[in-house]
């Protein structure tokens, strides 16, 4: 562009200088490109092991994604985990119960591979047991669920690290690219997967609160009872009870003999000192057999954090573009995705 006596007018450029000047275009792209270009480790770390983060970062992977998932447990699928307790294995943490929304049950079945049976009668024999909820559950609870999730990332390149809770997060803001520590090494990620249950310290923003924890008490109650099941689900069905399932329909262990295991969700951590009362309030309401006896009580705590996130990206401008937040509140939750992962889930293969 030339000036000429005030008058501005653009000079017709030829095809050569015009090829020219769309090459050094195209080369300015390319090393531009080239500089802001961070290589990372993997394009996704998952803080976590429920259900939701599990299935998610198998979709992200699905998509062309590398994955990383953490989990501080030695055991995956957080609230949703299988415990030993009580001399039996892969027994369901605390009191669940996945309701009755058709496409979540449809997902899991076909694309996860879990049988799902209804909870109100899960011996399939006709006969609805006593519950507050006639909604599906897996057929060999938690565990069928997380076995399976575990099995597929394994199948499909998500990499699983237990026993490996997140240190800390430092967030380099003039690359964009989180680095983060677990069990002494370092791993950069483009984007923090977080729940509202994860926990987190940013070495490079201080002072942030530490999170705070909720207690969940539940007392296990394995007793002798020389009648069938009653009931599986109840809600807050005696002072002091949150809820309360009979988990003996969903362990394998447990059937063809005289006992069954109960577990109660309670609102005292002390709550083992309570198994002869509770013991007691389920013969009064017919929930076991007036000739049912205790064999054993044991009780287990999990502890759940509670993360802020608002506070970092109040923190920095630039903090957000570093965490992504799924919402894990409800495995029901599940039914927001489904259309989205039935795009790229192929049916379980067993």
């Amino acid at each position: 562009m030339q000036k000429i006596t005030g008058k501005f007018y653009i000079r017709a450029l030829n095809f050569k200088e015009l090829h020219v000047r769309i090459l050094f275009v195209l080369i300015a792209c390319l090393v531009r490109i080239g500089v802001c270009a961070v290589d990372v480790d993997f394009d996704y770390v998952f803080v976590g092991t429920s259900p939701i983060p599990m299935i998610e970062a198998l979709y992200r992977s699905y998509t062309g994604s590398h994955v990383l998932i953490l989990e501080a447990a030695p055991t995956a699928g957080g609230a949703w985990q299988a415990i030993d307790i009580c001399h039996l294995r892969n027994v369901d943490m605390g009191c669940h119960q996945i309701g009755q929304n058709r496409d979540m049950k449809r997902f899991l079945e076909i694309y996860i591979g879990c049988k799902l049976v209804p909870m109100n009668d899960p011996y399939g024999l006709g006969q609805g047991l006593q519950s507050s909820d006639s909604g599906a559950y897996f057929s060999r609870g938690c565990h069928e669920l997380m076995t399976n999730l575990s099995l597929l990332a394994e199948a499909n390149g998500v990499a699983v690290l237990l026993n490996h809770k997140l240190e800390s997060v430092y967030l380099d803001f003039d690359r964009e690219v989180a680095e983060i520590l677990t069990n002494g090494k370092r791993y950069t990620v483009s984007k923090i997967v977080v729940t509202p249950h994860s926990a987190i310290e940013v070495e490079n923003i201080p002072n942030i609160s530490k999170p705070t924890y909720s207690k969940h008490p539940h007392l296990y109650l394995l007793i002798s009872d020389p009648t069938p099941v009653r009931f599986t689900y109840m809600n807050g069905f005696c002072g002091g009870v949150s809820r309360a399932i009979n988990l003996t329909p969903f362990l394998p262990e447990l059937e063809g003999t005289r006992e069954q295991l109960i577990v109660v969700q309670t609102h005292d951590v002390d709550c083992v000192l309570n198994a002869s009362q509770f013991l007691e309030e389920f013969k009064k309401r017919g929930l076991i057999d007036s000739a049912a006896s205790l064999i054993t009580a044991e009780s287990y705590v999990y502890q759940q954090p509670h993360f802020n996130l608002s506070e970092i990206q109040n923190a920095h401008p630039k903090a957000s573009i570093f965490f992504e937040m799924l919402h894990t509140e409800a495995i029901w939750n599940i039914s927001q995705h489904v259309a989205r992962w039935e795009k790229v889930f192929k049916p379980f293969q067993r």
